[in-house]
């Protein structure tokens, strides 16, 4: 499964992933699936797709906000978004944004 297909799964139907269907888990349990590519597959944090999200979504911040930030790609969102399902819709608008210019 990719990211994408797991953000796809995960933003659709939280409940089948995490308990309380809870933003706050399902950006833990993707950063888990992110820990797990980088340990076997030799990637650094910087070379995995959610990687690129993260420097992705840094761009987008400096160009919204005029500064960058080394925050996780889910303060991010966090910040743009207020309740989880708003959240969960909005990750996946910007994941398929992403998607598009690469």
């Amino acid at each position: 499964m990719t990211l994408g297909q797991l953000i796809e799964q995960i933003t659709s139907r939280p409940h089948m992933w995490v308990n309380g269907a809870s933003f706050d888990a399902a950006a833990a349990f993707i950063s888990g699936y992110d820990w797990a590519v980088q340990s076997y597959s030799g990637l650094g944090r910087a070379e995995t797709e959610l990687g690129r999200f993260r420097s992705w979504l840094a761009e987008k911040a400096w160009e919204k906000y005029g500064y960058s930030t080394n925050l996780g790609w889910e303060s991010y969102i966090v910040r743009e978004a207020t309740d989880d399902g708003t959240k969960f819709s909005l990750l996946r608008d910007l994941y398929g944004k992403f998607l598009l210019e690469q």
